[in-house]
């Protein structure tokens, strides 16, 4: 029996030691942070660390870091100049600009780029491998679970763990098997890591699901209908929503398969269904469900055709729900604050979710929802208003990073302070909306 209370680090550690790793290459995204502990407390057991998106990775974690480092990353985005800034900032550093590019969390990077990063990588590696040897790893080929960490072990040589790589859909596969004919590569996945950490985390927050259920009241959910939630990801709402309501039937659509994966691992109730599927071309007949709810996926597509779909599988009279997260709403953010302070950590800031070209993550979704022709449309600006500490203790460091050196102290005095008086809280703004498909007119 795994002990739920164990930290993600703890884990890790935990499967080094059952899989005999004495020294490993290591490879994750720049975001979040399942590699920061072995960067900052365990670099003994790195020979290198390789990392992959587009979010520059935190300084202050990698500031004693004396090990080979390799980053690539697509050339898109604002903040070039800072993951630039990082790679001036290490002696041992090699890097891969992937020019024409985007750097979204969910881009396919390894799929989409293979033989650029592929050769790249390859050199760094031999590189890091010339520079501080790692042993071949003596751990047995095959698949299995340890600490509450599932992992797959493949060919033989210098160890090299593939933590996962943001929301990309291929996650480390298109070099995974040509990685192996070097190297003992051990991809590593579950609950506790990467994305989906973030989201079963999400969905543990009372201030995220009070913001959920409140779209979920507003549709109406009845015993014996058919539901259907775009844009599932590992399933942690679907599961919320069958739980409040055991007598509805839930399908679940992603088009990301590695999401999906977690989300069957995780699920254990014949009230859900899961389906690989684009939200923009759902894989569901006209007329197909009783509603149709989603919860922070629009902005991250084509949203106004992602609703017509949306629109197009529900029966008439079927009710359709979003849930967005807000970028043109002030953040709160109660801590003992200057002013000055408060200013800046208080505006939207760039990490609180990527929005695509096409997306909505502003109030423009109240008459997207009236455009495509709903009914009784309930516009709904919300807050969710986290309060608890693993939610909080995520979030803190996001904003600190917005700070500059000498407001940084100020910071983590505040949340000392607001702690112990118990009244810290981040409040998330989102816009929700809810509507009823016209019945059909004869």
């Amino acid at each position: 029996m795994v002990d739920e209370n164990l930290h993600v680090y703890e884990r890790i550690h935990q499967l080094f030691l059952h899989l005999k790793l004495e020294k490993v290459h290591a490879a994750a995204h720049q975001w979040p942070g399942d590699w920061e502990d072995l960067a900052s407390n365990n670099s003994q057991l790195l020979g290198s660390l390789t990392l992959a998106g587009g979010l520059p990775p935190n300084t202050s974690v990698l500031e004693n870091f004396a090990r080979p480092l390799f980053l690539f990353y697509g050339e898109g985005g604002p903040d070039n100049w800072e993951i630039e800034s990082v790679i001036n900032s290490f002696a041992d550093v090699r890097s891969l600009k992937l020019s024409g590019y985007s750097r979204e969390l969910w881009d396919d990077i390894v799929a989409d780029r293979t033989d650029e990063i592929v050769l790249a990588w390859e050199a760094f590696l031999e590189y890091a491998n010339a520079e501080l040897p790692v042993p071949k790893a003596a751990c047995e080929q095959g698949e299995g679970e340890h600490a509450g960490i599932r992992y797959m072990v493949r060919g033989s040589g210098p160890g090299l763990v593939l933590f996962p790589l943001g929301l990309a859909k291929s996650q480390w596969e298109p070099l995974a098997q040509r990685l192996s004919e070097r190297y003992c590569t051990i991809t590593v996945s579950g609950s506790h890591l990467g994305p989906a950490a973030v989201l079963e985390g999400r969905a543990r927050s009372s201030g995220y699901l009070d913001v959920v259920d409140k779209v979920v009241e507003v549709a109406r959910l009845r015993p014996g209908e058919r539901v259907l939630e775009v844009g599932c990801g590992t399933g942690a709402i679907s599961r919320f929503m069958a739980s409040n309501h055991g007598k509805c039937l839930f399908t679940g659509v992603d088009v990301n398969s590695y999401l999906l994966t977690e989300a069957t691992a995780l699920t254990n109730s014949d009230a859900i269904d899961f389906k690989e599927g684009n939200a923009e071309s759902l894989p569901f007949a006209d007329a197909s469900f009783d509603a149709a709810l989603s919860f922070t996926v629009l902005e991250e597509l084509d949203v106004e055709e992602a609703l017509e779909e949306m629109v197009r599988v529900v029966k008439p009279g079927g009710r359709i729900g979003v849930l967005v997260r807000s970028m043109d709403t002030h953040v709160v953010v109660n801590l003992p604050l200057r002013a000055e302070i408060l200013q800046k950590v208080e505006a939207p800031p760039r990490w609180w979710g990527g929005v695509g070209e096409k997306g909505c993550a502003d109030r423009s979704l109240y008459r997207r929802f009236t455009e495509a022709g709903l009914e009784n449309v309930r516009m709904l600006p919300q807050l969710a208003i986290y309060i608890d500490r693993e939610r909080l203790e995520g979030l803190y460091p996001q904003f600190a990073a917005l700070l500059d050196d000498d407001e940084v102290e100020e910071w983590w005095a505040a949340v000392e302070a607001a702690t112990e008086a118990r009244t810290a809280f981040i409040a998330q703004p989102m816009h929700s909306a809810a509507g009823v498909k016209p019945q059909e007119r004869t």
